[in-house]
């Protein structure tokens, strides 16, 4: 019996996308716990054994699922800020990023049950791969938009992060206003206290 051909480089780099962007899929559905491989591997129409040949665990294609989800996320907020390098892109690339989040609760939802069973499957090396650096980030994102703090640099990056943290509340928030109004408006008014 002939042996079946062995992917090429393209052929697997399509495979990632293709199994990253099922494993996204199925996470917010269906949570990490109730995510099987033989799901995975069914609508991607691939046998285990290729799944297990690409990625040893489970766990892995979660990780770089999650990775890539927050890099596409921090790179559409720069991208934002680069094609307008001013308050209102700043701000306009906070808000969107925040709403980018919320279709996104798993990666950002570190007390939920199902995102710690994840988490424990993880080295502690590959944990940390995950966790954000919102100081250098946001320095980043600063310098792109051509923005200078007029604040002291630490109270600035604790006031970003305090308001991007309110995504934890979004449930609380929703309930007496709506999230994404409300967040547009503590945009609208922090920025103008932390920028010149």
């Amino acid at each position: 019996m002939p042996a079946k051909a062995m992917l090429n480089d393209d052929e697997k780099a399509t495979l990632r996308e293709k199994l990253k962007w099922l494993c996204e899929q199925s996470w917010v559905t269906n949570g990490y716990k109730k995510t099987s491989v033989k799901e995975i591997c069914t609508s991607a129409k691939i046998a285990i054994g290729t799944f297990y040949a690409m990625y040893p665990t489970k766990e892995q294609l979660f990780f770089e699922t999650v990775l890539d989800i927050q890099q596409k996320l921090a790179q559409a907020l720069l991208t934002t800020c680069r094609e307008n390098p001013s308050k209102n892109g700043f701000a306009q690339a906070l808000k969107d990023m925040v709403r980018s989040y919320a279709k996104n609760p798993f990666i950002y939802d570190l007390n939920k049950p199902d995102y710690v069973s994840f988490i424990q499957k993880l080295s502690p090396d590959v944990s940390e791969k995950i966790q954000f650096d919102s100081i250098t980030f946001f320095r980043k994102a600063i310098q792109i938009a051509n923005l200078q703090l007029k604040i002291d640099e630490n109270l600035a990056y604790a006031s970003l992060g305090a308001l991007l943290s309110t995504i934890f509340a979004k449930d609380g928030i929703s309930m007496t206003h709506d999230y994404h109004k409300t967040l547009d408006f503590m945009v609208d008014c922090l920025l103008p206290n932390i920028f010149e």
